[in-house]
């Protein structure tokens, strides 16, 4: 359970970087930045649903000792 809540945590940062980047570049066309940003939310959000769904195999953090 903790391993899946560490991946849903380190996947939303991930997204959110990647969506801040994509806003900080001043010479990428205004639609192409919404399809970008359309896009990754759709991913992120159909990788969500399915890793609860139990239809997305869930990742193996090795133990932290």
């Amino acid at each position: 359970m903790l391993s899946m809540l560490l991946a849903i945590v380190v996947v939303l940062l991930v997204a959110g970087v990647l969506l801040w980047a994509v806003g900080a570049m001043p010479w990428i066309d205004g639609d192409i930045k919404q399809a970008v940003k359309i896009l990754v939310i759709v991913v992120v959000a159909i990788w969500i649903i399915g890793l609860l769904a139990g239809l997305v195999s869930q990742p193996h953090f090795p133990a932290l000792r």
